[in-house]
């Protein structure tokens, strides 16, 4: 069992150090927000710059699980599609389980539970915890 953790661990890494999406909740700035945040390179995720940011909602968190097609558009043009399992926060579903996907035009992403950890923290939106992250396949 501690060997099958040490191996997703190791793997989990391994991947989390490319491209990646990660759609996010913040708090501790004007009113909560939820958005969608792209990295070009997620190894040592910082606040990503405002053109990497598509705002969901501003006041009450958005509902990431509809089960059906949610998109948001980047201030670059780009427009990322999702889909979150509306099961994703239930009770059985472990962090870092597939609950989705996604497409932002260019390519396919598997979205993932995240284990809600701190993702960036600033003075523009607060602290940021990442709920999801989605990777290409």
């Amino acid at each position: 069992m501690k060997l099958t953790a040490l191996f997703s661990s190791l793997f989990l890494t391994t991947f989390a150090a490319g491209e990646a999406i990660h759609l996010v909740n913040c708090n501790g700035g004007p009113q909560p927000i939820s958005m969608v945040a792209y990295y070009a390179d997620d190894h040592n995720p910082t606040q990503p710059p405002s053109d990497n940011v598509c705002l969901m909602s501003y006041g009450p968190y958005f509902y990431w699980e509809t089960g059906i097609y949610e998109y948001c558009k980047f201030p670059t043009g780009v427009e990322f599609k999702f889909n979150i399992e509306v099961v994703a926060q239930a009770p059985g579903v472990g962090d870092y389980s597939d609950v989705g996907y996604g497409s932002n035009g260019y390519r396919k992403f598997n979205c993932f539970k995240d284990d809600k950890h701190q993702l960036f923290s600033g003075s523009r939106y607060g602290t940021c915890y990442s709920i999801y992250y989605c990777l290409p396949y």
